[in-house]
């Protein structure tokens, strides 16, 4: 693996963020008996929520990418075919992990009615996967949005499109 590789993985490291340190130390806590199932429960909830809402905000940028209105029959047939499926490739990624995500928060409310641990730590390991799919996902939104910002510059500094909206 080259070194350049490697940092690029390391900056693509996910941070645990301090609603999903919350999550997992709820997880630690109810498994120790020091948090109530419904606390517990409240948690994962909270979480659930978190990804819905993520879930619809995504649904929102979609359908304004997907909007023909501001585009001329043109740019859209370039758009069509050299930009929709890399979009769309990094839609299903964000479809997948939040599928993950939700798939392991329905595993750590199972700890509630089957008090096994294991329902904990595969619910954990699954949501820390799903968040990491989310996470690879939108670097590659961001990295393409770029690109397509700087292509859109260039067209407008040459003349070849208008910057009125």
């Amino acid at each position: 693996v080259m070194a350049s590789q490697q940092v690029l993985e390391e900056n693509q490291q996910l941070e645990m963020t301090e609603n999903v340190a919350r999550l997992f130390d709820a997880c630690d806590a109810v498994a120790d008996g020091q948090m109530s199932h419904d606390d517990f429960l409240r948690e994962v909830r909270l979480a659930q929520a978190g990804l819905k809402e993520f879930a619809e905000e995504l649904d929102e940028l979609a359908d304004s990418l997907m909007d023909r209105s501001s585009f001329t029959d043109e740019q859209w047939a370039i758009w069509e075919s050299q930009h929709l499926p890399h979009l769309e490739d990094v839609a299903s990624g964000l479809l997948h992990g939040l599928a993950e995500g939700q798939s392991g928060l329905e595993k750590m409310a199972y700890f509630v009615q089957d008090p096994d641990e294991q329902h904990l730590i595969k619910g954990v390991r699954q949501v820390w996967e799903g968040l990491g799919v989310i996470h690879r996902a939108s670097l590659s939104f961001q990295t393409y949005s770029k690109m397509l910002a700087d292509v859109m510059s260039e067209a407008a500094a040459d003349g070849l499109i208008s910057t009125e909206g």
